[in-house]
């Protein structure tokens, strides 16, 4: 749009002649989209993360969901990249994620370990 504006402009003020490049078109497209996205971007992630973390799991009731993790699948083996992590971290995280998101320790519980056992038919510890 700002070439249309600009390029017939380009006869009067000869410094707009570089809107008549792709090039330079180009280069500016990419430049104003990594401005928009180092300045919009966290607040756009942030207010996206508060609206779905956990929301899923509100909405059908902690009673019927688990929690697992696949974190750490693969790392530190032959032919993969990155450290190893445990399975056991990636757990830690995602309770420490849903306290912050206002789940109590009952809830997570409920996710964590009865919810799983039962699933596998196992007595609650």
């Amino acid at each position: 749009m700002l070439y249309h504006l600009l390029v017939p402009l380009a006869d009067t003020y000869s410094v707009l002649n570089v809107f008549r490049y792709i090039t330079f078109r180009t280069a500016a497209a990419t430049l104003t989209a990594l401005f928009l996205a180092l300045v919009a971007g966290p607040a756009v992630i942030r207010r996206l993360a508060a609206l779905r973390v956990g929301q899923p799991i509100r909405e059908i009731g902690p009673e019927h969901c688990i929690v697992s993790s696949d974190k750490g699948q693969g790392r530190g083996e032959e032919g993969h990249d990155g450290p190893s992590v445990s399975h056991v971290q990636g757990l830690a995280e995602a309770a420490q994620i849903l306290r912050k998101n206002g789940f109590r320790e009952a809830e997570l519980d409920l996710l964590f370990k009865v919810n799983p056992a039962k699933l596998l038919g196992l007595p609650v510890l």
